[in-house]
């Protein structure tokens, strides 16, 4: 597996376990404005655009913790 296959399988991991607390991957879409089928696709690691990924990562408060990891 390369170096950005695993970043974006990480970043995809984190994601779901975030989000899983509150809300199935639908309603997470439709909050940020994206399709489930996305949603799952940035879970799984899939490549996606960048514009839906930093959606997501913003929607769940999770920007702040991939600039400082010890937040």
């Amino acid at each position: 597996m390369q170096k950005h296959e695993y970043f974006l399988k990480s970043i995809g991991k984190l994601i779901q376990q975030k989000r899983a607390e509150n809300m199935d991957q639908t309603e997470l879409g439709q909050r940020v404005g994206l399709s489930r089928n996305t949603v799952s696709a940035i879970e799984n690691g899939k490549a996606t655009n960048a514009g839906a990924l930093f959606k997501v990562l913003h929607y769940l408060d999770l920007l702040a913790i991939l600039q400082d990891p010890n937040r």
